[in-house]
């Protein structure tokens, strides 16, 4: 294989001396033997710096290997070793000494000078007969990872040198150097942005009639502006000016679509409020919104923020006509939000990038994925580089799997139609899901803003594979019935909604295995699920560590780190603890709970689509979606979403309200994750064991008044809630469930009863009854 040269490098030659130029040239055109085969001894990323004074440490994948030919480092620019840089012969003449215990006999002055800063790197020499003595400069990150690498060199002959005492011996991530300088690096972000509150700022929606701004939008201006804590955060003297296709008049407007803006400032907010008719691609129309805009503003300096709420095939239109007619005047911003969906696959993305950045640079863009605002999914951020514990344990050594998972107990809601372009690949996973992905599985950024994020994010979805059908999950919701309260409950299936195409195949369930390519997560699954019309509402990661050897002192489960992104946002750790009596090694579950409704009483979570709005009037890109990740997302998705659509691949039909699909749990168990059943299956399964059901039941009736209360049941629920005091509402919806009656109150026999409907209801007649019950 052929190293790909920059030419940048070559053209170089003729500005440097003589005899550097001379090894520069042995340097590109060292002998390279890609293909020689032979097991890696060792791999993994590491910073590599050329042999001249002034050349920067680079990210490379390196790959020690030892064949017949003798041993080589082959450096390369990504894990998938599509392109290589060099291939460095290594053998017994090979010397490797860390910068540290460097001189001028190990390495020279540059080694020697750069130990402070990069106290884990290394230099490797070596003395090839075509490009004669060369000394190559690596970094480690790490000093776990640095004596691994001075171990494998030593095994294939070279000579090397251990660190003196002076370096602090830690376990920790075998990952690429990030060197940070001595600063509050938080606090620099913090002061970097700054809302402008003194120049004239106009919000322009497009697409306003719709459910996003009535749902979403007008409420959340209405926050930033006179309703949250803190507010003002956008100005008060903002203007809103809703634009869209049909003739209303303004108070008919703002009744319809500001119906969910509350408080005591709303009078004021819909003050600020205006409303456009124009079309989205003419020249006229956006000339007069100028012009309209400009008698708001006063006619001096303004800025202007536009927010796309509609279809992406007006996208297009949109751009150019504000770029020709509507651009903020005399120096102002003007900056616009664009809403998802970003395409159907990598060539429509494509077209829609080549339209939007033809008409604006990068930095005034703004793709929103709203699941970046929420609160949980930012405090990722604190949860891994604000913490000494968890980092370190945060790659392939210590995590066996990862689960990124969201629910609705919803359908479409007559809106199947529209559902049915995109599918929940689409819909949730490809942006949602795998955003949330990216922030827990990236390698830390030099600094927390847009650009350093996005190159983050940009590295981790190089390095993940391309998705196979094979690791895809389908599903598609079927109609169910159920009584709850006494009342029975029909839910219709995703076919008979009248806006769904006859026999579609459309999926409203998948589960999707991810596998990333890279020294911290090279063997992690990351698996993907969402779907519509499942038991519950839930969003939430759930990282499952590794058990360890020692492990069989003391029985237990594995521990878990669960993120509850919504509802009832949490971040809690199950553990093992000793159970209190005379057995020292009983060991029973325990959770470390931080439920931000306890830990943060009277803390103010803002709705997503506030963040949104206030970071993009900062100019803080951070929190949004760049094109560059955007390809790569595609990359991975576009196959298999063609092969899918291609051969009409017949979803798994499930019933309204289920855990999971029927074979989901066998899918899972492939990349070995053991799922648990819910408190639905749990009694279902076992509904013609009566005998074990009135043991439960007393043992839940603590009063003994032969009746189950909800404060009863709650330690039953608790079970199924990861052991956390379950809320209220989970357990309404247990009584609910069992409950034939309506009365409120679970006599025995409404409990048998109760229990008998949930297995017609939710567990398959093949399933029922094989298994003892364990109350």
């Amino acid at each position: 294989a052929a190293i790909s040269r920059p030419s940048s490098l070559c053209s170089a030659l003729g500005r440097v001396p003589l005899v550097a130029s001379r090894a520069l040239t042995n340097f590109l055109a060292m002998p390279c033997s890609a293909t020689a085969g032979g097991t890696p001894l060792r791999e993994g990323w590491l910073g590599k710096r050329g042999p001249l004074a002034g050349w920067l440490f680079e990210r490379r994948w390196c790959t020690l290997r030892e064949s017949a030919a003798g041993a080589c480092l082959g450096v390369y620019d990504e894990a998938t070793l599509s392109t290589l840089r060099a291939e460095i012969p290594v053998g017994p003449g090979a010397k490797v000494t860390p910068f540290m215990c460097a001189d001028r006999d190990h390495g020279g002055e540059q080694a020697a000078s750069m130990s402070q800063e990069r106290p884990f790197g290394f230099v490797l020499e070596v003395h090839d007969e075509s490009a004669g003595h060369m000394s190559h400069y690596f970094e480690a990150g790490c000093n776990d990872a640095l004596s691994s690498w001075l171990a494998a060199f030593a095994e294939v002959g070279a000579t090397t040198s251990q660190a003196g005492q002076g370096t602090q011996r830690r376990r920790s991530l075998d990952v690429a150097p990030m060197i940070y300088e001595a600063k509050d690096i938080a606090s620099a972000e913090e002061t970097k942005y700054q809302m402008d509150m003194e120049t004239p700022l106009t919000v322009v929606i497009f697409g306003a009639t719709g459910d996003l701004a009535k749902k979403k939008l007008y409420p959340a201006l209405y926050q930033l502006m006179f309703g949250c804590p803190d507010a003002p955060l956008l100005p008060q003297t903002a203007h809103i000016v809703g634009y869209a296709r049909s003739k209303m008049e303004l108070s008919a407007f703002l009744t319809k679509q500001c119906v969910n803006v509350k408080g005591e400032h709303r009078e004021s907010f819909l003050g600020q409020c205006e409303y456009f008719v124009g079309g989205y691609d003419d020249a006229a129309d956006y000339e007069r919104l100028h012009e309209f805009l400009r008698k708001l503003e006063g006619q001096g300096k303004a800025n202007r923020l536009f927010f796309f709420s509609v279809n992406p095939q007006v996208f297009a239109a949109i751009c150019g006509r504000v770029k020709e007619k509507a651009c903020a005047p005399e120096g102002g911003f003007t900056r616009l939000i664009i809403e998802k969906p970003f395409g159907r696959d990598s060539e429509s993305f494509a077209e829609l990038d080549k339209a939007t950045s033809s008409c604006f640079e990068e930095h005034s863009l703004y793709r929103i994925d709203h699941y970046l605002g929420k609160e949980v999914v930012l405090n990722l951020v604190a949860l891994r580089f604000g913490n000494q514990l968890f980092e370190q344990l945060w790659n392939r050594q210590s995590i066996d799997h990862v689960q990124i998972v969201f629910k609705e107990d919803l359908g479409t809601g007559g809106r199947g139609g529209y559902f049915d372009e995109f599918g929940i690949i689409r819909d949730i996973m490809q942006n949602h899901l795998l955003q949330v992905f990216l922030w827990l599985a990236m390698e830390p950024p030099a600094s927390l803003d847009r650009d350093n994020i996005m190159k983050a994010k940009c590295n981790l979805l190089k390095a993940t594979q391309t998705i196979e059908l094979k690791d895809v999950f389908l599903g598609q919701f079927g109609p169910n019935k159920w009584t709850a309260g006494g009342v029975e409950h029909t839910e219709p299936g995703y076919l008979d909604d009248e806006t769904v195409p006859k026999g579609s195949k459309c999926a409203t369930y998948a589960a999707v295995a991810l596998q990333v390519n890279n020294d911290r997560w090279k063997g992690v699954p990351f698996m993907l699920r969402a779907g519509k019309g499942l038991d519950e509402r839930l969003c939430e990661v759930r990282v499952t560590f590794k058990r360890q050897a020692y492990n069989g002192l003391v029985g237990g489960n594995c521990n878990e780190l669960v993120m509850r992104i919504q509802p009832d946002e949490a971040i809690y750790l199950k553990t093992m603890n000793k159970m209190p009596g005379w057995q020292k090694d009983r060991a029973v579950p325990v959770v470390l709970d931080m439920t931000y409704s306890k830990s943060f009483p009277g803390g103010y979570v803002a709705d997503a689509y506030e963040r949104m709005f206030l970071n993009t009037a900062k100019g803080d890109g951070s929190l949004f979606v760049g094109a560059e990740e955007l390809v790569e997302a595609w990359r991975i998705f576009t196959p298999v979403l063609h092969e899918i659509e291609a051969s009409g691949v017949q979803p798994v039909i499930y019933n309204f309200g289920v855990r999971v699909p029927k074979g989901m749990d066998e899918f899972a168990k492939r990349y070995g994750i053991q799922m648990s059943e819910n408190w639905a299956e749990h009694l279902a399964l076992h509904s013609g064991k009566f005998d074990k059901l009135r043991e439960l039941f007393n043992d839940l009736d603590q009063d003994k008044d032969g009746k189950l209360s909800a404060d009863e049941l709650k330690n039953f629920a608790a079970k199924f809630y990861d052991g956390r005091e379950p809320p209220e509402r989970q357990v309404s919806k247990m009584i609910e469930r069992l409950d034939t009656t309506g009365e409120g109150l679970l006599t025995l026999q409404d409990f048998e009863r109760g229990v008998v409907a949930l297995g017609h209801c939710c567990v398959p007649s093949a399933k029922r009854d094989h298994s003892s019950f364990a109350g």
